[in-house]
């Protein structure tokens, strides 16, 4: 649409005239209201206004495809004819060689004469290219490729792709020989035009900084920017001096996260560069010390800022590298046990960093081992629970994370070394005067590259290595920030953070069949890469599904707006213009055209019917056909053999019973998949009826496209034009035109048959026709001058009627099912392939749970996961929102495309499989501006809306999830530490001594900010944000699986919200369906503390006095986690309220701190009786409900503790009397104290708040009295 001024562009000059640096924005409207023509009119308006050209902003516009790249380009050189050599469209690299010998052999009168093109272009590389003598070379096999072969191929591509390399080695050979040093980005530019000016022409991208505007694919963005001067940065951390802050226009941007998407996965997983991770440790680890002789002294002699040199680092790394090296006996080949391969020779264990899974595997894949074999000196990768549960450090996922870590940590360290170098050199060059003396400074990443190189020492054949483990280990910072979530225990864990890694373990085809283990690792995302892009540049996504909520089909925005300085909304009176443009246009199209919807094929979904009775009432519900038996039994008998289960060459047979959808769920998968065909068939059938018959109604009605989920082959075709010649309908020769990725070109020639007036029906799917393609087709002057009382004019504005524009004049659309891969995986694979499928499944598995979108748990995904590895069916998609609001995003999407043009056939007809139905978020596509047709679907499918609260409102927000991960690996902390505190170093364990302390006196806090600087990392993961401030909040958590909180399953503030959450997850059957939520209610626990300080006053005096926060009816912004206050508080409030006791009664109690070393923690404390002996405490603030906890802690835990301790005794004495009558009995010390035993107290406070008298008297008459004893 030709709009001079739209509501997008109204929407471009708000958000471009904002105060913020960076920010991310986006604009959703819909298909065919200008988007595109908006940015072209804005990028124009920018130019053009700027009065210091050198000040213009980079102006970056992504694509999602090559058509709409260079449609762009076009536009924008037709708007801005004086920019045009200012605009550059970045092509692939052999498209530029390609541009480039053709600009050349147009200035010949020859360059149809191939020996004489070939000779022209050989004499002009001597003449302008001789100084770069590998390059000459290569552009003259390029050359003699391209003229002699004729076609693209991939010998051409192939050579192209090596010239970039070849200019930059024969550029620094040339430096070399001219003594020119080339130390910077800059001067190897200045050169490199310098000594090969043809180089610009060639590569047009060699100097960006001459281009205003930078137009590309978003396949070329997500890759490094790759030069002939050697360098390789990310688009968007390029920087350009004197430049505003560049903008980025990403058009079609759900598309292009689709895209990046899959080039991140592909570009990983197909990779076959990847190293086994054995032998790049064995390379460190033999080569590292040697290294040193081979280093230059002023590499060795650098140093860092605390003073150490690089031959020292050099050294302590050799022996962190040998700790590993030797701990999994490296120097010993790994072998796979013949039992785990079967008949196999080799296997894939993919690890996500999370869980494992083999692939085709039957064995339980839980106690893989790394083992090894003393006799055979052989690692050995095996199966074996015993080993598995005594030697957590030889479980196969701890092997492959730790040398996952060992690497990442030999990247950083050698990088660190390379720092240091070269600090060093530019330290020194300021203390030089003579220039001749100064040192080569190169850039940081050269000179690690150089060091690594020195250290492993590659082969020729190698000779990527280092480049290889620089690029897959050494951590890039894509300059993310966090300033909405706090970061404490755990680093942000979600996929899009840290993306996935896979392990393939592998028998190499060498003669010894030794097993190789390599990782294929994709940190980067394409949530990461909007994110950082948003906090460099202004970020603008367009499309008509841009906000899209499905992680899916879109970025997920919630992650990512978290994740940036700054997101800009559109205020809401810009919005009511963009409603009210899209409004005002569908109700036009409304008005001129009939727009006939049809869900096809409703009786299929009936039970009872046989092949003969579905067809026929299939024909007559949605044809008007009455069929005869005959016709019927003929179509039937050539039903192709291919697509029956047991392949019969008769067809099927039309008495036998037709399994509907649900009748087919528990069927054999080959007996269900004849049925789920059968039905696919059709219904395709009818939709192509429909089609015949409304152009037997109007013959202008002649240009359909129906979109299947796959190419249709020739055996279908056959078929379905067998049985429309059967039913007697006339059909033209040239009824059907596939499309499909490979013949895309073909497009053109379907349009021009539309042109012509005549039929013609387009079969095509998905994968065959991108996003950016145009359906809309020149239709003849005179023929549309002879119907022209048969087409809508929409807007006569926007007409040219010499060439007049038609939209098609209908679409069947089958239901789509491979928008995402199936998690149900029931088919074999090559390898290299299923590696690719394993990424995608792993990633959108977690895009899910980690989406605001699912309740999915860990859990559920592991198990999806696992079933998918073990190619087990039961994994549901449809039912989740995500896939429904993919779907509901891809139809508006396909149907957009016959909404684009002014001139429409006054009727149209609008099909699809009945079985999207229940397929689509309804709700979803009611609450956004959309196209006309999708209007009139969801007009039809009213019924479908639902009345109650939004879905996605009862789950929690990726905030919420990832606080409820922080507060759970928290508590994962505070168990494992727990656990470990014995082993801890003394001043580890008064670190946790002073954590306690801290959190006992501050069970609330108004801000972060309250907690000491060295406490910070640690207690920070310790609190819970409320939305508002309050005194409590809810949260579940099974208290008998999980007594250390650590998987509490939700929290909220909020009563009501909480227990949505709660009643969703007992829907899901994720919790038992009598769970009740707990709160954590201050005011509520502060009843029974105010009833022990109303009985003993003296108690409050004395924790006021040591700053404790006893006003417990006061709201605040953080809270004690879960695991924290139950955890910790409660234990360590009753602890500190006994050692009071003791000190005022002068009782001899020494508090954990002066435990020994060994026996911190098993015990809060001792006292020390009157005999000398020591009479261990162990206090607990349990509620009768935990009693029978406590009697199990006392026989299973509690006696093992006292048994491998020093003392003589122990005494538990639970803090408070919450019910009178506690079904748990005194057995205290009154009597003889015994060695080893354990005592009793079931209440150091009755339940009226006093001091329990008995316990009193006991501990009076059995402890030593003194001054001294320890508050």
């Amino acid at each position: 649409m030709k709009v001079e001024s739209n509501s997008t562009k109204k929407a471009l000059d708000y958000f471009l005239s904002q105060k913020e640096g960076t920010y991310l924005s986006v604009i959703e409207q819909t298909t065919g209201l200008g988007k595109t023509h908006a940015v072209i009119q804005k990028i124009a308006e920018i130019l053009q206004k700027s009065p210091d050209l050198e000040l213009k902003p980079k102006i970056f516009v992504v694509t999602s495809g090559i058509e709409t790249r260079n449609e762009f380009f076009h536009d924008l050189k037709e708007k801005l004819p004086e920019f045009e050599s200012r605009i550059l469209l970045f092509e692939s690299v052999p498209d530029q060689v390609k541009h480039f010998l053709e600009e050349l052999l147009s200035k010949t009168d020859y360059e149809n004469d191939q020996t004489l093109a070939n000779d022209y272009l050989s004499s002009w590389f001597d003449q302008n290219t001789a100084t770069f003598k590998d390059t000459t070379v290569l552009l003259k096999r390029i050359a003699k490729q391209y003229i002699f072969v004729k076609q693209e191929n991939d010998t051409f591509g192939e050579l192209s792709s090596r010239l970039k390399r070849t200019i930059y080695y024969d550029l620094k050979r040339l430096a070399q020989k001219e003594e020119i040093k080339l130390n910077t980005k800059q001067k190897r530019l200045n050169y490199l035009i310098k000594k090969a000016p043809w180089i610009c022409d060639l590569f047009k991208d060699t100097d960006l900084s001459r281009y205003y505007v930078l137009i590309m694919t978003a396949d070329k963005f997500v890759f490094p920017y790759k030069t002939a001067i050697g360098n390789e940065d990310n688009y968007w951390d390029l920087t350009f001096k004197n430049s505003q802050t560049p903008i980025l226009f990403l058009d079609e941007s759900d598309k292009i996260k689709s895209n990046w998407t899959n080039k991140l996965i592909e570009s990983e997983m197909g990779s076959k560069d990847v190293e086994d991770m054995p032998t790049l440790i064995r390379r460190f680890y033999a080569n590292i010390l040697p290294a040193i002789g081979r280093m230059e002294r002023i590499i060795i002699d650098a140093k860092d800022p605390s003073g150490k040199t690089n031959k020292t680092r050099i050294k302590q790394l050799y022996q962190v590298i040998k700790k590993t090296y030797d701990q999994y006996h490296l120097q010993s080949p790994l072998k796979i046990d013949p039992a785990l391969l079967g008949d196999n020779t080799n296997k894939f264990l993919f690890n996500t960093g999370k869980s494992s899974f083999l692939f085709g595997l039957k064995k339980d894949e839980k106690y893989l081992v790394w083992k090894f074999n003393s006799q055979r000196l052989v690692n050995e990768i095996t199966i074996d629970q015993k080993f598995y549960e005594t030697h957590p450090e030889f479980r196969l996922s701890k092997v492959t994370s730790s040398f996952t870590r060992l690497l990442h940590y030999i990247a950083k360290t050698t990088y660190s070394i390379a720092r240091n170098y070269h600090e060093f050199k530019i330290n020194l060059n300021k203390k030089i005067t003579d220039p001749e003396k100064l040192h080569n400074v190169y850039e940081l990443s050269e000179e690690h590259l150089q060091i690594v190189n020195v250290i492993l020492q590659p082969t020729n054949a190698e000779g990527r290595l280092a480049k290889y483990f620089i690029d897959n280990y050494l951590d890039k910072a894509l300059n993310l920030k966090l300033p909405n979530i706090k970061a404490s225990f755990t680093d942000d864990q979600t996929i899009y953070a840290s993306g996935f890694r896979l392990f393939d373990l592998t028998v190499s085809e060498d003669a010894n069949n030794n097993g190789q283990l390599r990782v294929y690792q994709q940190k980067t995302t394409p949530e990461q890469i909007l994110a950082s892009v948003a906090n460099k540049m202004r970020t603008i996504l367009l499309s008509s599904t841009s906000l899209n909520p499905s992680p899916l089909g879109n970025f997920d925005l919630n992650w990512v707006k978290n994740n940036i300085v700054n997101f800009l909304e559109i205020p809401t009176k810009l919005q009511e213009v963009l409603d009210l443009e899209n409004r005002k246009r569908n109700q036009l199209i409304k008005s001129k055209v009939k727009i006939d919807t049809r869900l096809t094929g409703k009786n299929l979904m009936i039970s009872g019917q046989t092949f003969s009775q579905a067809l026929a009432t299939l024909l007559r519900d949605e044809n008007h056909l009455e069929s005869t038996e005959l016709q019927l039994e003929r179509i039937l008998n050539k039903y192709p053999a291919r697509l029956i289960a047991n392949r019969v060459s008769n067809g099927l047979d039309p008495d036998a019973p037709f399994l509907c959808e649900a009748e087919r769920q528990d069927a054999d998968s080959k007996i269900s998949n004849t049925h789920f065909n059968f039905e696919r068939k059709i219904r395709l059938l009818s939709a192509i009826i429909n089609f015949l018959q409304l152009n037997q109604k109007n013959s202008t009605n002649n240009a359909f496209i129906i979109y299947t989920n796959a190419i249709i082959r020739i055996d279908e075709l056959n078929w379905l034009k067998e049985a429309i010649e059967i039913l007697n309908i006339p059909f033209p020769d040239d009824l059907f035109k596939v499309i499909s990725s490979q013949n895309r070109q073909e497009i053109d020639d379907v349009k021009e048959t539309w042109g012509k007036g005549k039929f013609q029906i387009m079969l095509t799917n998905k994968q065959a026709l991108g996003r950016g393609t145009n359906l809309q087709y020149l239709l003849d002057k005179d023929y549309y001058q002879k119907h022209s009382h048969d087409f809508a004019i929409i807007d006569q504005r926007f007409v040219n009627l010499n060439e007049p524009f038609i939209d098609i004049a209908g679409i069947y659309i089958e239901s789509l099912t491979h928008m995402f891969e199936n998690p149900n995986n029931n088919g074999t694979q090559d390898l290299d392939d299923f590696k690719i499928r394993a990424g995608h499944i792993i990633y959108e598995q977690f895009e899910l749970y980690d989406s605001n979108q699912t309740n999915l748990s860990f859990r559920d995904v592991r198990t999806r996961l696992q079933k998918y590895f073990g190619k087990i069916s039961g994994n549901g998609m449809w039912d989740l929102l995500p896939a429904q609001d993919a779907l509901a995003a891809e139809l508006e999407q396909i149907t957009g495309r016959l909404c684009r043009t002014n001139i429409k056939n006054k009727e149209m007809l609008i099909q699809y499989d009945y079985n999207f139905v229940n397929k689509i978020d309804w709700d979803y596509l009611s609450h956004k501006r959309t196209n006309v047709l999708i209007e009139d679907l969801i007009e039809q499918n009213k019924n479908r809306l639902s009345s109650n609260p939004k879905y996605q409102d009862r789950l929690a927000t990726i905030k919420e999830k990832q606080e409820l991960a922080l507060i759970n690996s928290g508590a994962a902390f505070l168990a494992k530490r727990a656990y470990k505190l014995r082993s801890l170093s003394e001043t580890m364990q008064y670190q946790w001594v002073e954590m306690r302390e801290w959190i006992v006196k501050h069970p609330r806090i108004s801000t972060l900010s309250k907690i000491p600087d060295h406490l910070r990392k640690t207690v920070e993961g310790f609190y819970y944000r409320l939305s508002k401030p309050d005194a409590k909040y809810y949260y579940y958590h099974d208290q008998e699986e999980d007594p250390d909180f650590k998987n509490v399953l939700l929290i909220d503030s909020e009563q009501g919200k909480a227990q949505q959450k709660l009643d969703y997850l007992k829907f899901q059957k994720q919790v038992p369906i009598n769970a009740q939520l707990t709160s954590l209610n201050l005011e509520k626990y502060a009843k029974y503390l105010n009833k022990i300080f109303k009985q003993n006053s003296w108690i409050k005096q004395a924790l006021l006095r040591e700053k404790y926060d006893l006003d417990f009816s006061k709201k605040s912004q953080w809270l004690l986690t879960p695991a924290a206050f139950n955890n910790l508080y409660k234990a360590a409030i009753s602890e500190e309220i006994f050692a009071l006791i003791c000190q005022k009664y002068h009782l001899d109690f020494h508090e954990m701190r002066e435990l020994s070393q060994n026996e911190f923690e098993r015990f809060d404390g001792f006292l020390k009786l009157n005999d000398q002996r020591i009479l261990y405490v162990d206090m607990k603030n349990y509620d009768s409900r935990r009693t029978t906890v406590l009697a199990k802690d006392v026989e299973k835990h509690i006696q093992n503790k006292l048994n491998e301790s020093t003392g003589n005794a122990a005494v538990i004495i639970n803090f408070y009397e919450f019910e009178k009558e506690n079904a748990y009995r005194n057995s205290g010390i009154r009597n003889e104290i015994n060695e080893k035993k354990i005592y009793y107290y079931p209440h150091l406070f009755r339940h009226n708040g006093e001091i329990d008298n008995a316990l009193l008297q006991d501990l009076l008459d059995k402890v030593v009295r003194n001054d001294t004893s320890k508050k």
